[in-house]
Parts: structure tokens; C-alpha cells; sequence
């Protein structure tokens, strides 16, 4: 007995040693990500594209997008909640685009969770990024016009080069092709930047083996501003790279119309912090709960394809199977030689779940966040063979 105890003892003494090597050894970052706590980072977007309308005195960085990337390491899963920048918090004159992201962040407000960490990058590094990492491909569903642009922007799914996916993400609106007239739509902009963001993300398997290089992780830590060293980058990137096991969910916080004198309406958007917390509180109870990774999301079927009927039987398939499908129609371009996804929600789970049920390849699909009733789009092309859908 003695000696069993003895024994129990000492690997009980070993295991805290052991314990107590890897407490010291690993970073905070590393604790966090194997806790079960949620915690936050700062994530910040930053034009410094300077302005050609202005002297060079005048010339101003602007924060252009801000969210607060909540992480739950337990569910595998990430919130990007998003501030609009062009709004202001009520008690401010100035939109948070003319803040510093350390100012604009008041997150803990609505989510009760504080940044931790932060990272920040300019649009020339974000640029510089993305070439790096090959560019990407996204969708322009209807042409686009854009002031003082350097590239072109024409219906259809098409690779980018860095320079033209910031352009694209941060150029302001041309409406009804009158070039004299321009626009910032602020939700439109916000969705263009997420989805900049979710595409980058359904493509992280493809830079495993590019940044296990020391010398590249050095050179990637280094395009970007952060209160996290390369190590913790690194370790950030290993657990967003769990074999597509971590998924990423997008909201953001409610605006209103901010109140001129006398209590009048103004055409200012405002943050609506009471809002803010319950669109919070709710994706949490909903993580909580289970019913995010779910098969009940709404999706849409469109035909690119000159067969008669197809979106209709595709329609019927999958509501067989208690899919939700809302509609089924004509895509108004054809024929289309592939078939593709366009996730809406911006939910990589659920974007994963209709690729599993459609049997299409990882590049054939692609993020452009849009406030619609459906979560994704379904559109079908001439390589489609409805032999290929399936359920697991």
C-alpha cells in the first residue's frame, strides 16, 4: 500500500510539474485558447490611401471598418461584431472613422467581453497581404462603378489582385451610372469588407504549409499592427486552422438616426448601444444553446442553366429532406458553365453545410454578405448533375 501511494504521489507530483512547464511555457494567447471562456480581439482596418483631392498637409488616415472578434475556444466558434464607422456614438460630434480603434472600442459595452489583443492593419499592408497570399476570388453580381478607381468592375465571379479586392471593399458608390454624383452606403460598405474577410477565411487551409515558415511568419507579423507577438499570431492561426473545425459568424451593431436641435431627427446614424447588447446577447444564448450549427437556415435555388424546370426540381430535392428553400427561379445571367454558392449570412457553418449537400468544390463558392431573406444562393450551371446532391 505504501508503495502505491508513493507511486500516486509522485505522478501526482510529475503531472504539476508537467502542468506548471506548460503554464510557463505557453503564452497567455495559448491559455486563453485551450480555456473555456469567451474573449475578445480588436480587429481594425485602417485607408491610408491618400486622398487625392487633398494637399499633402491635410492628408488623413481613417479607420474604416472595427469589430470585436469574440472567441468561444470551447464551441470552436468566432463572432465578428461589427461597428459601423461612419456612425457616432451619441454623446460624440465625430463618426468613429475619425477615431483611433483604442477610442472607437467600446465593444465591452454591448458583449460585457473586453479585448484582449489587438490587431490593426493599413489598407497598403492589407494590399500587400493579399498579394502575398495570391490574391482571391470574389463575385460582382452587377456591375460597379466606382470615382477615382484604377481598376474595372464587371458582372461576374473573377480573381483579384490585393490592390483591387481594398479598392473594391473601400471605393465609394457611383447610383445609376451618374458620375457626378457619389455615394457611401455604410452598410454597404461593411458588408463588402466582411465578405473581403470571409473569402480570405474559407481559404485558410490553402496557407497552412505557406506559413509554417519562420521567415513568412516574420514577414506576415510584420504587415500588420498588433499587440500580439509572432508566436501568438501563429498560435491565433493554428486554432482558426483546425481543419475547418472553427466557424465564423458576422453581425453588426444597430444604427439609428441620430437627433439634430430640438430633439428633430438628423440623418446622422448613430450606435444603438441597447441594440447592440440584445443582438448580442442573443447569438450567445443561441451559441449556448446548440441552435447555430443547424441545418435550418433559408437557402434560394436559381437557374443558370437553359434546362426548364431545374431550380424547381433542385427546390423539391432538398425540401424532401427539411431544408428550407424559399424560392426557385431564373438566374438572370446564362448559361453558366459551373456551378456555385454565394453565402449571404455570412455563417461558415452554414456555408459548409449546403457545400457538403451540393457536393461543390471549396472554390466554388464565395461570400458576398447581403441583407436578404435567404442565408445562401444556389445557383446552378451546366456542370450541375442533381445525381450529386446528397445528405450526410
Amino acid at each position: 500500500m505504501t508503495r502505491v501511494m508513493l507511486g500516486v504521489a509522485g505522478f501526482a507530483a510529475l503531472l504539476a510539474l508537467y502542468l506548471g512547464y506548460v503554464r510557463l511555457t505557453s503564452t497567455d494567447l495559448e491559455l486563453q485558447l485551450s480555456g473555456s471562456e469567451p474573449f475578445g480581439v480588436r480587429f481594425a482596418l485602417i485607408d491610408d490611401r491618400p486622398d487625392a483631392k487633398k494637399p499633402e498637409a491635410q492628408q488623413d488616415e481613417e479607420l474604416a471598418a472595427l469589430a470585436q472578434a469574440i472567441i468561444w475556444p470551447e464551441q470552436k466558434r468566432v463572432l465578428l461584431y461589427f461597428m459601423n464607422t461612419a456612425a457616432r456614438f451619441a454623446a460624440d460630434d465625430e463618426p468613429l472613422s475619425e477615431m483611433s480603434p483604442g477610442s472607437a472600442d467600446r465593444f465591452r459595452d454591448f458583449t460585457e467581453i473586453r479585448s484582449d489583443y489587438s490587431i490593426a492593419i493599413r489598407r497598403s499592408q492589407a494590399e500587400r497581404l493579399l498579394n502575398f497570399l495570391e490574391g482571391m476570388t470574389l463575385i460582382v453580381e452587377e456591375p460597379q462603378s466606382f470615382p477615382d478607381t484604377r481598376f474595372q468592375y464587371p458582372r461576374g465571379v473573377r480573381f483579384y489582385p490585393g490592390g483591387q479586392i481594398m479598392e473594391s471593399a473601400l471605393a465609394k458608390r457611383a447610383p445609376d451610372r451618374d458620375l457626378t454624383k457619389f455615394y457611401v452606403n455604410p452598410i454597404e460598405q461593411v458588408y463588402r469588407i466582411q465578405s473581403v474577410i470571409l473569402n480570405l477565411y474559407w481559404r485558410i487551409d490553402e496557407f497552412r504549409e505557406k506559413l509554417a515558415d519562420k521567415q513568412v511568419q516574420q514577414f506576415a507579423a510584420g504587415l500588420v499592427d498588433s499587440s500580439m507577438d509572432v508566436e501568438e499570431l501563429v498560435s491565433l492561426f493554428a486554432f482558426l486552422n483546425l481543419e475547418n473545425e472553427v466557424h465564423i459568424s458576422v453581425l453588426e451593431v444597430p444604427l439609428e438616426l441620430g437627433r439634430g436641435p430640438r430633439s428633430r431627427r438628423d440623418d446622422r446614424l448613430v450606435v444603438n448601444p441597447k441594440r447592440g447588447r440584445v443582438v448580442f446577447r442573443e447569438f450567445a444564448e443561441e451559441l449556448k444553446a446548440g441552435r447555430l450549427n443547424t441545418d435550418l437556415f433559408p437557402i434560394e435555388v436559381l437557374n443558370g442553366t437553359e434546362v426548364g424546370g431545374l431550380a424547381r426540381r433542385v427546390k423539391q430535392f432538398l425540401q424532401d429532406r427539411s431544408l428550407q428553400v424559399l424560392d426557385a427561379d431564373n438566374y438572370p445571367y446564362k448559361p453558366l458553365a459551373k456551378s456555385f454558392i454565394v453565402s449571404r449570412s455570412g455563417d461558415t457553418f452554414v456555408t459548409e453545410r449546403l457545400r457538403d449537400i451540393t457536393a461543390l468544390e471549396k472554390p466554388r463558392v464565395v461570400f458576398n454578405r447581403a441583407a436578404l431573406d435567404v442565408d445562401a444562393s444556389f445557383i446552378i450551371g451546366t456542370d450541375f448533375d442533381t445525381k450529386q446532391l446528397r445528405l450526410r
